[in-house]
């Protein structure tokens, strides 16, 4: 079997080289997009930097914009190039230029010739299932998107709206059923070939021309007319957070990285020097498949976009509260109790805690017109106004607030069913709140 890559790149030209040659030597034939607007002397040098490489050309540039057909037409152009250079290429990865091999590219050859007539592409159909986690779905096949959603959001966003209320919808061309995945895909040549020289082909490239990010759903939709086999899966493993923004890789993901049944991964960060030293090592040893938990490997990334969107244990930024659920996320890192109905039956409660404890004592924080004992022009420890209207905004985040700075001691406060109860919630949910009730107290 003969390996051919597909390298779209954009930035980093020097990383890209590096990952280049590391193909090259590896005997693979590989074609480099450059995006086109790489300024002439960076590219000049970067083809310098790889000259003598028999096995890898430059095909045509295109100017990129992210979410628009101009990434597939520089896949088809470079598909187009390799298959025509190099006529004995069995198989086709797309990679990016800010990709590296998790496991030794022999070890792919080996693992693609015991499955040499499938195509691993992920591809799932829009209808019966949601693989869009957040944005459109369906309506990227029947609506027009002639604004960038990047660069000119105001009108992608009104566009969208319009064609919404005057019921605009694209007949989708016979015989495609819309499918949509991961740009990232490793075909056999047979079925990149049938795809390149389809007959329908300036139609379906006009259709998708005016579709949204068509590059998650071209070759995706294509690969199911002319495929023998497929495996809807990728072999680079790239996983996007809440933003749709990509999980970039660090040097301390080095040991973690084959957890992933994946060969590839992106996107790293250019500066991960020991990232690159080792995964482009030409010696190094096979990395077993059956040593990879991609479950667990997949729950740190899903558990780091749920901490970047609800924040830690006790801490919040005005951004997270929108995703802010107090069924998830506590307000402090330590145990603090709350003393419910203490109020009304032991006025000097709050004193007697702190003369008999070392425990620190709040008051009746969420009083209907105070906030503890503190008038409404003095302030807690990191300036946290004692003003009820400002507790009120944010009774979570508030609380948050308050026992952080104290969070080395343990903390009380009291609560009457009086207060205000927006608080409940949180102090009914949150594992760190201990609650002591005297039942019925407000007889």
């Amino acid at each position: 079997m003969r390996l051919g890559f597909v390298v779209l790149a954009h930035t980093d030209l020097y990383r890209a080289a590096q990952m280049v040659r590391h193909l090259s030597e590896q005997d693979c034939a590989v074609a480099v997009h450059i995006d086109k607007k790489v300024e002439p002397a960076e590219f000049e040098a970067f083809q310098n930097d790889l000259e003598g490489l028999e096995n890898v050309i430059f095909p045509k540039r295109t100017a990129c914009e992210w979410g628009e057909f101009s990434l597939v037409q520089a896949t088809l152009d470079s598909a187009e190039a390799l298959l025509k250079r190099f006529e004995d290429v069995t198989n086709v990865q797309l990679i990016s230029g800010s990709c590296l091999p998790i496991r030794p590219v022999k070890q792919l050859k080996r693992f693609l010739t015991r499955n040499m007539k499938t195509d691993f592409i992920e591809s799932v159909s829009v209808k019966n299932n949601f693989w869009v986690k957040d944005g459109l779905n369906e309506e990227r096949f029947t609506m027009y998107f002639p604004f960038s959603w990047r660069t000119q959001r105001w009108r992608f966003d009104k566009l969208v709206s319009l064609q919404r209320r005057l019921g605009v919808k694209r007949k989708i061309p016979e015989p495609l059923v819309p499918h949509i995945g991961s740009q990232w895909w490793c075909l056999t040549a047979k079925t990149l070939r049938a795809i390149l020289d389809d007959p329908k082909r300036p139609y379906y490239d006009a259709y998708f021309n005016w579709a949204w990010i068509p590059d998650e759903s071209y070759f995706q939709t294509l690969a199911r007319l002319h495929s023998d086999k497929i495996a809807s899966r990728s072999l680079t493993f790239s996983k996007f957070d809440y933003l749709g923004k990509p999980f970039v890789f660090y040097d301390d993901h080095l040991k973690d990285l084959t957890q992933s049944n994946c060969f590839w991964a992106r996107k790293m960060w250019v500066g991960a020097d020991r990232l690159y030293d080792s995964l482009l090592d030409p010696k190094r040893a096979n990395q077993s498949m059956s040593q990879a938990d991609p479950k667990a490997f997949d729950a740190r990334f899903e558990e780091a976009d749920q901490r970047r969107c609800e924040g830690g244990t006790g801490r919040f930024h005005q951004g997270r509260f929108p995703y802010d659920r107090a069924e998830r996320t506590g307000v402090s890192e330590t145990p603090y109790t709350v003393f419910v109905g203490f109020k009304g039956l032991y006025r000097e409660f709050p004193d007697w805690i702190e003369n008999a404890t070392d425990a620190l004592s709040h008051g009746s924080v969420f009083a209907r017109s105070h906030v503890g004992a503190r008038a409404p022009e003095e302030n807690f420890a990191g300036n946290l106004p004692a003003v009820p209207s400002i507790r009120n905004r944010n009774p979570k985040g508030y609380l948050a607030n308050l026992l952080w700075p104290a969070r080395d001691r343990h903390q009380c406060l009291l609560y009457d069913f009086r207060d205000n109860p927006r608080i409940l919630q949180t102090l009914a949910y949150v594992p760190m709140a201990h609650i002591v009730m005297i039942w019925h107290s407000w007889l």
